[in-house]
């Protein structure tokens, strides 16, 4: 192939879709459509392509651009789920252990009240919380503050 028909390659709308999707890597049926789009309009592929060739690098651009978007939020999203699925693991983790913890309470509760120690009667808790024998641990004042 000469120069001149590499240069009429580039020239006519179809050379100027086929250069432009090599060097973008655009995808076929996204070239396809575009040519399809011309094919409908009829408009002539072999035809110079210098009305269009501005609308038609746009058109690539575009692609591009969110050909590029799409691979970055794929590879966000694979970091999310990632980070899910550790996230995950180590809840797991946790709540076994507060499973355990909690069975140990459990258990505790259990020998007080079979050694006579049962849990306070309601009078002795104050806003929820269970008072010790004798009432407060820290002094303060008698009233409330």
């Amino acid at each position: 192939m000469d120069r001149n028909d590499t240069n009429h390659e580039k020239n006519s709308v179809a050379g100027f879709i086929e250069h432009l999707a090599r060097t973008t890597e655009a995808p076929e049926k996204f070239v396809r459509g575009v040519r399809d789009l011309f094919e409908k309009k009829g408009l002539d592929l072999d035809a110079d392509v210098g009305p269009y060739r501005e609308a038609i690098e746009a058109a690539f651009l575009r692609e591009g651009e969110v050909r590029s978007n799409l691979e970055r939020a794929r590879a966000g999203l694979q970091e999310i789920q990632k980070n899910v699925t550790e996230m995950t693991k180590h809840l797991r983790t946790h709540y076994r252990n507060l499973e355990g913890a909690a069975a140990e309470l459990r258990a505790s509760a259990e020998m007080m009240r079979s050694a006579g120690q049962g849990t306070p009667a309601r009078s002795e808790t104050k806003n929820g919380f269970v008072l010790p024998p004798g009432g407060w641990i820290v002094p303060g004042p008698e009233d409330e503050q």
